[in-house]
């Protein structure tokens, strides 16, 4: 066995991934960090050791921490497990159960063999980003929240009972505050995401609400004669175009504003579409401010 001192130990698994990548970035200075994943990552910072593993396969995982034991001993301060499949199609896949529930169970089992301080497991697609500035927009953008539709059902009685670990925030208590949010600043909710969807809205509600009032009124003074079912209808056309019309004119102030601070037309055109430029931020930031 390889001796080292000094540093604690740190095993990061999925470390060539987007967080995985970031996270032995964040901790190599502090830490001996050693990274496991099936294909090597882009840039492997110095003083960081990548061993290749597939999470799927009993005997790559034993081999592997076999390897970590006789190079680095049997104590490790902890585990980051980021090792996960996720497929952004949204299609069915055998690798959801043989990688993330299987491959979770395959590591914690060959971990037994370990003196493990920490086991940090993290399995989630929506993280808000800490910022500096409050106000700034959110990270969460709508199409991550469209695309998190693979969900586990979770029982955290085990938890409680073992651990006395309790849930910190609950659904219950979150969502109203999370609605009430949305309707103290609904302007910013339109504005950072896709205003064409809003103004395609706005084209389709807005003329035909007016066509709908003006019909019935030219029936009233043309032919003579009112129709109470066509006022009726006539009344929520005019209600719904109230409703779109503070929509609509946000949508394309934020376009405007955009435009004015880029003078970019690929910059308006990607903010058009909901995708997300620091620029078309900025605006929808100042506008938030604006009408708080």
């Amino acid at each position: 066995m390889t001796s080292h001192t000094g540093k604690p130990l740190v095993l990061i698994t999925g470390s060539s991934g987007l967080i995985g990548a970031r996270v032995v970035q964040a901790l190599k200075s502090d830490y001996r960090v050693v990274g496991i994943d099936l294909k090597a990552p882009d840039r492997l910072p110095p003083g960081a050791e990548w061993i290749e593993c597939d999470l799927t396969d009993d005997h790559s995982v034993a081999s592997t921490l076999d390897h970590l034991r006789a190079r680095y001993g049997d104590r490790i301060a902890s585990v980051i497990h980021l090792a996960a499949y996720y497929d952004f199609s949204g299609e069915p896949s055998p690798l959801y159960r043989d990688l993330t529930v299987e491959g979770t169970r395959r590591l914690l089992r060959q971990l037994q063999e370990f003196h493990v301080a920490q086991f940090i497991f993290s399995s989630t697609l929506l993280v808000m980003k800490p910022s500096e500035d409050e106000e700034r927009a959110p990270f969460i953008k709508p199409w991550m929240i469209d695309l998190a539709d693979q969900n586990y059902p979770v029982n955290i009685n085990r938890a409680r009972a073992q651990l006395g670990w309790q849930p910190r925030r609950t659904l219950r208590r979150t969502l109203p505050e999370m609605i009430e949010r949305l309707h103290r600043d609904p302007r910013q909710w339109y504005e950072i995401n896709r205003p064409w969807l809003v103004i395609l809205f706005g084209i389709d509600v807005i003329p035909l609400g007016i066509v709908s009032a003006v019909l019935v009124m030219l029936q009233a003074t043309v032919v003579g004669n009112w129709c109470f079912l066509c006022l009726v209808t006539a009344a929520i056309s005019l209600i719904l175009v109230y409703m779109a019309y503070d929509e609509v004119y946000s949508s394309l102030l934020y376009l405007y504003r955009t435009w004015k601070k880029s003078r970019d037309a690929r910059v308006v055109w990607a903010a058009l579409w909901g995708r997300p430029t620091s620029v078309a931020d900025q605006a929808a930031v100042e506008m938030a401010r604006k009408a708080a």
